[in-house]
């Protein structure tokens, strides 16, 4: 689940995640680190210097991110099934909006725990190349 770039120069890069995600990633990039004048930032100039280790608690984090997503998503599934049921609101309106309030933080700690994933799988990668 990555995608590989020829980003000119002879250069290719791996990015985590498909095409609209390596867009994704190319659109941010951009901003945070202009290039000289008449001259496109590439990704290449920041691998220049030799990438840092994971350290062993960041290794056994990114070993253990994937199972903690995946105890989130089941949480949101369990969630979700609870309050497509149109009779919740009207047995219990108070469960009903802790399960909403829930799943919207849930929501958040997905995003927190994939962006988190990337970034680590991103630098386990750089140190294997």
């Amino acid at each position: 689940t990555s995608t590989l770039v020829f980003e000119g120069s002879g250069q290719i890069n791996e990015y985590v995640g498909g095409y609209s995600d390596w867009l994704q990633q190319r659109r941010v990039a951009k901003p945070a680190a202009p290039g000289k004048a008449g001259k496109p930032a590439t990704a290449g100039t920041a691998t220049a210097s030799k990438p840092r280790r994971l350290s062993y608690n960041e290794q056994r984090e990114l070993k253990e991110l994937p199972e903690s997503i995946q105890r989130l998503e089941a949480e949101q599934a369990q969630l979700t099934a609870l309050i497509s049921d149109p009779a919740l609101f009207r047995r219990n309106q108070e469960q009903g909006s802790e399960a909403l309030q829930r799943l919207q933080a849930l929501g958040e700690e997905l995003d927190a725990a994939y962006a988190r994933w990337e970034a680590l799988d991103t630098a386990s990668n750089a140190n294997r190349a």
